[in-house]
C-alpha cells in the first residue's frame, strides 16, 4: 500500500506497472548476461562477472533495477508517436536517480517515470508538458522555448519528405504556430508564460 498511497494510483494499475517492472529487470539481466557471455569471449573477466541468481527473484529484482536504454527501447511503444525532445526531458527527469554503483534504475524511479506517462489528468499533463518545455528551468516559458518546441514538432513531417527548398517554409510555419500560442494566452510575444496560464486557458476551453 506505501506506494499506492505515494503516487496516489490504484492497486491495480501499481500492479501493471510493477509487472512490466518486472520483466523489464529480466530483459536488463539478460542483456547484459549476454554482454558479459561476448565480453568472457572475447578474453575479459573478473570485475566484469555478473551473478544472476534465478532462485531469488524478490532480491534480484530489489537489487538489480532496469536500464534506462533498455526501458526506452521496450517500455513504451507509443512514444514512437511522441516528439523526440520531449521524451529525452521526460527521461533527464529520472537520470539523476540512477543508482551509481549497478549504473541502473531502482523501481521506485521506474514506478514515478511510468505514472508520468500514464497520467490521465489534465491538471497534471499541463504541468509535466509545461516541466519538459522549460529547458532553462526558470519556471516561465519565453518565445524561443515555444518556438523551439514548434520547430521540433514539425521535424517529423520534415524529415518524411526533406527538401532544402522547405526550410523557410517550415521556420514560417513554426513561428506562425508559437506567436499563435501567445495570442490564445493573450500576451505579446516578449511576455514570460506561466503554467497558471496554460491552467486557466483550459479552463476557458472546458
Amino acid at each position: 500500500m506505501y506506494y499506492e498511497k505515494k503516487f496516489s494510483i490504484e492497486r491495480i494499475l501499481f500492479l501493471k506497472i510493477f509487472n512490466l517492472y518486472t520483466s523489464m529487470v529480466f530483459i536488463t539481466v539478460y542483456t547484459h548476461c549476454m554482454e558479459l557471455s561476448d565480453k568472457q569471449k572475447a578474453g575479459f573477466s573478473g570485475s566484469d562477472a555478473i551473478v544472476v541468481n534465478t532462485m531469488d527473484v524478490d532480491r534480484m529484482v530489489e537489487n538489480a533495477g532496469v536500464d534506462l536504454d533498455i526501458v526506452k527501447k521496450n517500455a513504451f511503444p507509443q512514444l514512437m508517436f511522441e516528439n523526440k525532445m520531449v521524451i529525452e526531458r521526460m527521461f533527464d527527469f529520472v537520470k539523476g536517480e540512477i543508482d551509481l554503483h549497478t549504473r541502473l534504475l531502482p523501481f521506485e524511479a521506474f514506478l514515478r517515470l511510468v505514472v508520468q506517462f500514464n497520467t490521465k489528468n489534465v491538471s497534471q499533463k499541463i504541468e509535466r508538458f509545461f516541466k519538459l518545455i522549460d529547458t532553462d528551468n526558470s519556471g516561465t516559458l519565453d518565445y524561443e522555448e515555444i518556438l523551439d518546441l514548434c520547430r521540433r514538432n514539425l521535424c517529423t513531417y520534415q524529415e518524411s519528405n526533406r527538401r532544402d527548398e522547405d526550410e523557410e517554409f517550415y521556420e514560417d510555419l513554426a513561428k506562425a504556430f508559437a506567436s499563435s500560442i501567445f495570442k490564445c494566452l493573450d500576451e505579446e510575444e516578449e511576455a514570460e508564460l506561466t503554467v497558471e496560464q496554460f491552467h486557466f486557458a483550459m479552463d476557458q476551453d472546458t
